[in-house]
């Protein structure tokens, strides 16, 4: 999927989209979560198996830390259609989310919908990760 297509050309489309579509769909909730954390000086990831171009602008306009997202195989600035590594979905996306230094382990759904299955609380949100 995506084969062939320029990233410049998809992250531009990705930043109109967020616009005109994604930015009101976020829950009002969720962004006051993020906002407490960030002014707790907690980092604040978003980790999700979309293209990792495109979780990186969600992230960037909601001032988070940054993203951790799927990555694509890019040749002279074009997908090739291949992955680098697997989906970030399921294990994959715990994994990561997981291992990042400083993670308070707080799993947030920044989507309309509740996920089918949520990821495990390692710590309650208002903990702040061990030194």
């Amino acid at each position: 999927i995506g084969a062939g297509l320029q990233v410049a050309d998809v992250v531009a489309l990705g930043e109109q989209v967020y616009d005109e579509r994604l930015a009101g769909r976020i829950w009002d909730g969720t962004r006051r979560l993020a906002e407490q954390h960030r002014e707790r000086g907690d980092p604040v990831w978003l980790v999700t198996g979309a293209p990792v171009e495109l979780a990186e602008i969600v992230a960037r306009r909601l001032g988070l830390s940054g993203a951790l997202g799927t990555i694509s195989e890019v040749e002279d600035g074009a997908w090739t259609g291949r992955l680098v590594g697997e989906i970030l979905h399921g294990k994959a996306k715990a994994d990561a989310g997981s291992s990042m230094p400083g993670s308070c382990k707080c799993w947030v759904n920044f989507g309309r919908k509740p996920v089918g299955r949520r990821l495990p609380r390692k710590r309650p949100c208002s903990s702040r990760p061990a030194a």
